[in-house]
């Protein structure tokens, strides 16, 4: 790997690795990007607090964004369950509505059937009345015929 410098090969190695997000990318570019260059030779120190502070905020940015998510997803599931809950309730009245609706009608349907019996009976009893009533005027004048025929006889038998 001659030729390339130290950031290069840090981000190449950054780059290939899936689990680091893009930001962590970007930040760990303009940290190398800051980093002062290593000296040649014995004089050099360790530089790694800078690292090791980087990443540490990484994995709180990390932990945070955890949080978040897991609180969203509790709120979500929340929801849902309120929400099923509701339905359910909406679903078990209309089912009850529904239920009284189909016993009024069947009373309604037994009480329409009942007066259509008394109907057609009273029609039966009328056209029985009115049967005997023509009968009975039948008679009427028949006997009002013979009747008067007989005041006739007897009147001019007097």
């Amino acid at each position: 790997k001659a030729g390339r410098s130290r950031r290069d090969v840090v981000l190449a190695v950054f780059r290939g690795t899936q689990r680091v997000a893009r930001e962590a990318q970007q930040l760990m570019a303009s940290f190398l990007d800051e980093a002062p260059s290593v000296p040649d030779g014995p004089a050099y120190e360790l530089q790694s607090g800078g690292i090791v502070d980087m990443l540490k905020k990484l994995y709180d940015d990390f932990k945070q964004k955890l949080f978040e998510c897991q609180k969203e997803d509790m709120q979500a599931k929340g929801n849902f369950e309120l929400m099923t809950a509701e339905l359910r309730a909406s679903v078990s009245t209309a089912e009850e509505d529904k239920k009284e609706k189909s016993e009024l009608k069947a009373r309604k349907t037994a009480k329409v059937a009942e007066n259509n019996k008394r109907l057609n009976a009273a029609k039966a009893l009328k056209a029985e009345n009115e049967a005997a009533l023509e009968e009975t005027n039948v008679d009427c004048k028949t006997k009002q015929a013979e009747w008067e025929q007989k005041n006739k006889v007897l009147g001019e038998e007097i």
